[in-house]
Protein backbone atom coordinates (compact mmCIF):
# COMPACT_ATOMS: atom_id res chain seq x y z
CA UNK A 1 0.00 0.00 0.00
CA UNK A 2 0.94 3.71 -0.98
CA UNK A 3 1.66 6.32 1.46
CA UNK A 4 0.69 9.36 0.59
CA UNK A 5 4.60 10.55 0.85
CA UNK A 6 5.77 7.54 -1.25
CA UNK A 7 3.02 8.74 -3.45
CA UNK A 8 4.35 12.16 -3.77
CA UNK A 9 8.04 11.00 -4.19
CA UNK A 10 6.46 8.44 -7.35
CA UNK A 11 4.88 11.59 -9.04
CA UNK A 12 7.45 13.90 -8.87
CA UNK A 13 9.75 13.36 -11.39
CA UNK A 14 6.93 13.08 -13.66
CA UNK A 15 5.43 16.89 -12.44
CA UNK A 16 8.95 17.94 -13.22
CA UNK A 17 9.05 16.51 -16.57
CA UNK A 18 5.88 18.16 -17.30
CA UNK A 19 6.61 21.48 -16.32
CA UNK A 20 10.27 21.61 -18.18
CA UNK A 21 8.37 20.10 -21.22
CA UNK A 22 5.67 23.32 -20.29
CA UNK A 23 8.97 25.88 -20.34
CA UNK A 24 10.73 24.56 -23.45
CA UNK A 25 7.57 25.22 -25.48
CA UNK A 26 7.33 28.72 -24.49
CA UNK A 27 10.85 29.29 -25.16
CA UNK A 28 10.37 30.64 -28.07
CA UNK A 29 8.80 34.08 -26.37
CA UNK A 30 12.20 34.18 -24.04
CA UNK A 31 14.32 34.58 -27.25
CA UNK A 32 15.44 37.61 -27.84
CA UNK A 33 14.31 39.21 -30.88
CA UNK A 34 16.21 39.10 -34.61
CA UNK A 35 16.24 43.18 -34.45
CA UNK A 36 13.01 42.96 -36.86
CA UNK A 37 9.83 44.45 -35.89
CA UNK A 38 6.44 44.05 -37.09
CA UNK A 39 5.01 47.03 -38.05
CA UNK A 40 1.38 48.14 -38.01
CA UNK A 41 0.42 51.41 -39.03
CA UNK A 42 -3.57 52.03 -38.67
CA UNK A 43 -5.41 55.33 -39.71
CA UNK A 44 -8.75 55.38 -38.46
CA UNK A 45 -11.25 57.89 -40.24
CA UNK A 46 -14.94 58.91 -39.82
CA UNK A 47 -17.27 60.72 -42.39
CA UNK A 48 -13.66 61.12 -44.41
CA UNK A 49 -12.05 62.71 -41.55
CA UNK A 50 -8.92 61.18 -40.29
CA UNK A 51 -9.80 60.80 -36.30
CA UNK A 52 -6.52 58.19 -35.08
CA UNK A 53 -3.66 57.20 -36.31
CA UNK A 54 -1.46 54.55 -34.18
CA UNK A 55 2.46 53.38 -35.38
CA UNK A 56 2.83 50.01 -33.69
CA UNK A 57 5.91 47.67 -33.74
CA UNK A 58 6.30 44.27 -32.21
CA UNK A 59 9.10 42.39 -31.95
CA UNK A 60 9.82 39.30 -34.37
CA UNK A 61 10.96 36.31 -32.29
CA UNK A 62 12.00 34.21 -35.54
CA UNK A 63 14.58 34.90 -38.34
CA UNK A 64 13.11 36.14 -41.82
CA UNK A 65 15.15 35.46 -44.84
CA UNK A 66 17.60 38.55 -45.62
CA UNK A 67 17.08 38.07 -49.01
CA UNK A 68 13.13 39.06 -48.65
CA UNK A 69 14.56 42.65 -47.08
CA UNK A 70 14.80 45.56 -49.65
CA UNK A 71 16.83 48.92 -48.87
CA UNK A 72 14.67 52.09 -48.82
CA UNK A 73 15.67 55.45 -48.72
CA UNK A 74 12.90 57.76 -47.68
CA UNK A 75 12.38 61.19 -45.56
CA UNK A 76 10.92 61.76 -42.41
CA UNK A 77 9.15 65.18 -41.23
CA UNK A 78 9.45 66.23 -37.99
CA UNK A 79 8.78 69.98 -37.24
CA UNK A 80 9.46 72.21 -33.86
CA UNK A 81 7.27 70.11 -30.98
CA UNK A 82 7.82 70.75 -27.56
CA UNK A 83 8.43 67.38 -25.13
CA UNK A 84 9.28 65.70 -28.39
CA UNK A 85 12.24 63.78 -29.61
CA UNK A 86 12.81 65.15 -32.98
CA UNK A 87 14.38 62.26 -34.85
CA UNK A 88 12.02 59.85 -33.34
CA UNK A 89 9.07 62.00 -34.53
CA UNK A 90 10.99 62.26 -38.09
CA UNK A 91 11.48 58.34 -37.87
CA UNK A 92 8.05 57.56 -36.99
CA UNK A 93 6.50 59.45 -40.12
CA UNK A 94 9.31 57.66 -42.39
CA UNK A 95 8.18 54.18 -41.14
CA UNK A 96 4.60 55.41 -41.56
CA UNK A 97 5.29 56.61 -45.31
CA UNK A 98 7.31 53.21 -46.11
CA UNK A 99 4.33 51.53 -44.82
CA UNK A 100 1.69 53.45 -46.68
CA UNK A 101 3.54 53.10 -49.95
CA UNK A 102 4.76 49.74 -50.02
CA UNK A 103 3.32 48.06 -46.76
CA UNK A 104 0.44 45.49 -46.87
CA UNK A 105 -3.22 46.88 -46.85
CA UNK A 106 -5.68 45.88 -45.42
CA UNK A 107 -9.41 47.78 -45.12
CA UNK A 108 -12.26 47.59 -43.22
CA UNK A 109 -15.05 49.61 -43.02
CA UNK A 110 -19.06 50.12 -41.66
CA UNK A 111 -21.70 52.49 -42.10
CA UNK A 112 -24.15 53.15 -39.05
CA UNK A 113 -27.43 54.63 -39.28
CA UNK A 114 -28.82 56.17 -35.98
CA UNK A 115 -31.63 58.34 -36.27
CA UNK A 116 -31.29 59.30 -39.66
CA UNK A 117 -27.97 60.25 -39.51
CA UNK A 118 -25.51 57.96 -41.43
CA UNK A 119 -21.93 57.68 -39.76
CA UNK A 120 -19.27 56.31 -42.05
CA UNK A 121 -16.16 54.34 -40.39
CA UNK A 122 -13.07 53.08 -42.20
CA UNK A 123 -9.99 51.65 -40.60
CA UNK A 124 -6.80 51.07 -43.26
CA UNK A 125 -3.95 48.98 -41.59
CA UNK A 126 -0.74 48.86 -43.68
CA UNK A 127 1.93 46.62 -42.06
CA UNK A 128 5.32 45.16 -43.04
CA UNK A 129 8.35 44.13 -41.30
CA UNK A 130 11.31 46.69 -40.30
CA UNK A 131 14.92 45.74 -39.56
CA UNK A 132 16.60 47.91 -36.73
CA UNK A 133 18.67 50.04 -36.42
CA UNK A 134 17.42 52.32 -38.75
CA UNK A 135 20.26 55.08 -39.95
CA UNK A 136 20.15 58.36 -40.89
CA UNK A 137 21.89 59.27 -43.81
CA UNK A 138 21.03 63.00 -43.98
CA UNK A 139 19.44 66.00 -42.13
CA UNK A 140 17.96 69.03 -43.75
CA UNK A 141 16.35 71.78 -42.93
CA UNK A 142 13.64 73.48 -44.79
CA UNK A 143 11.06 76.35 -43.63
CA UNK A 144 11.77 75.63 -40.20
CA UNK A 145 11.03 72.14 -40.52
CA UNK A 146 13.16 69.31 -40.18
CA UNK A 147 14.04 66.63 -42.73
CA UNK A 148 15.92 63.36 -42.23
CA UNK A 149 16.53 61.01 -44.45
CA UNK A 150 16.70 57.55 -43.21
CA UNK A 151 18.13 53.83 -44.28
CA UNK A 152 15.21 51.35 -43.97
CA UNK A 153 15.63 47.83 -44.68
CA UNK A 154 11.70 46.99 -45.13
CA UNK A 155 10.26 43.40 -46.01
CA UNK A 156 6.60 42.99 -47.37
CA UNK A 157 6.49 39.19 -48.38
CA UNK A 158 6.54 37.01 -45.24
CA UNK A 159 4.16 34.29 -44.43
CA UNK A 160 2.76 34.51 -40.68
CA UNK A 161 4.79 30.91 -39.73
CA UNK A 162 7.75 32.79 -40.33
CA UNK A 163 7.00 34.79 -37.24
Amino acid sequence: MLTCKKSILIFLPFIFLWCYSCIIKTDKHNLLPYNAFLTRFEVKMTNSIITESNLLMTPVYSNINPKKYKKFYIYGLSENKMNNNISTNAKHDAISKLLAKHGNKFIKSRRILINTNQTDSVSVVYEGIVKHPVKIKKNEIINKKLYILFEIWFCINYESQEL
